[in-house]
């Protein structure tokens, strides 16, 4: 998806917690192709929308109820979605929400000293944090390329 530098959308994530800001009624329902752990955990922690579905689980008959789920104020997770949740919530005591956008801002190739302008985090406090994750990925020494390879063999990302 093209950046919008004039609202800050560069995800579907941002344009939903645009939208919600803007219609708080709204029901937000994604649907994705690929959803990989951490991003998932962060659209369930900051949008926390009415359904989530993977592409390949959708149906004919299940957009009828998907809709009617969700108009009735139900929430509805595909498949495939719920089991990666399962999985989400093994790992979840090891990486808490910051790791977890750290690692994300890694991979999409954002450097270290720039990852403050994306999270509300001091240019120190990355540091130390990325010093937590190399050590619970059991990396004693390496560096970024080193902590993304980690995380995808973990299916962090």
């Amino acid at each position: 998806m093209p950046q919008s530098l004039e609202k800050k959308l560069s995800c579907g994530q941002d344009i939903a917690l645009f939208l919600m800001e803007r219609y708080p009624n709204c029901k937000i329902i994604f649907i994705s192709g690929f959803f990989n752990k951490i991003k998932l955990q962060n659209i369930i922690n900051t949008v926390n929308p009415a359904g989530l579905i993977e592409k390949s689980d959708l149906t004919y008959d299940s957009i009828r109820l998907i809709f009617k789920k969700v108009l009735a104020g139900q929430v509805y997770r595909s498949e495939k979605i719920n089991g990666t949740i399962n999985e989400i919530k093994l790992s979840s005591s090891i990486f808490d929400g910051l790791n977890r956008e750290i690692i994300v801002l890694i991979d999409k190739g954002i450097t270290t000293k720039n990852i403050p302008n994306y999270i509300d985090l001091s240019l120190s406090a990355v540091h130390k944090r990325k010093s937590t994750i190399k050590e619970l990925l059991n990396i004693p020494k390496g560096n970024d390329e080193d902590i993304v390879r980690e995380a995808r063999k973990m299916g962090l990302i």
